[in-house]
């Protein structure tokens, strides 16, 4: 570190010992830490922070990665396991997308097992109709109907 300079305690950058004072003040007063990733944002950002995590983007790529991380901060941003993508629930996407890590991250927050979509299906129906073998079997030792409605 440069003579001179140290690090502030809220955006990390660095900055003359003597305009701490005002850059420390000025810092805290027009920014914020989030809660869920720990990211210091500007809080004039802040709902477009928050919007960026609960897109459907950002679900869709967690969850065809498998992300299980990310998935974490995607619900811990505000996503609720109810949530919807394009008529789907988180669960039947992972169905879909053999997404197991992230299937039993959902079951393990309290996920039901059985959710119908708007077609009528279960993750279950969807994981055997897309060959998604280890997923079935994830749902089934997890408790899902094997029984058609």
């Amino acid at each position: 570190m440069p003579l001179g300079y140290t690090r502030c305690t809220s955006c990390n950058e660095l900055i003359k010992i003597s305009k701490m004072v005002t850059h420390t003040v000025a810092c805290f007063r027009n920014s914020t830490k989030c809660r869920a990733c720990g990211e210091r944002i500007k809080k004039s950002e802040k709902a477009e922070h928050l919007a960026l995590w609960k897109s459907e983007e950002k679900i869709i790529n967690s969850i065809k990665q498998d992300n299980e991380d990310e998935l974490t901060l995607v619900l811990e941003h505000g996503v609720n396991l109810e949530h919807k993508v394009k008529d789907k629930t988180l669960l039947h996407l992972c169905a879909v997308n053999n997404a197991n890590d992230c299937l039993l991250l959902l079951i393990s927050r309290g996920a039901d097992t059985d959710p119908l979509d708007n077609d009528g299906s279960t993750p279950l129906a969807l994981a055997i109709s897309n060959g998604s073998k280890k997923t079935a079997i994830n749902l089934v030792e997890l408790g899902a109907e094997i029984e058609c409605r």
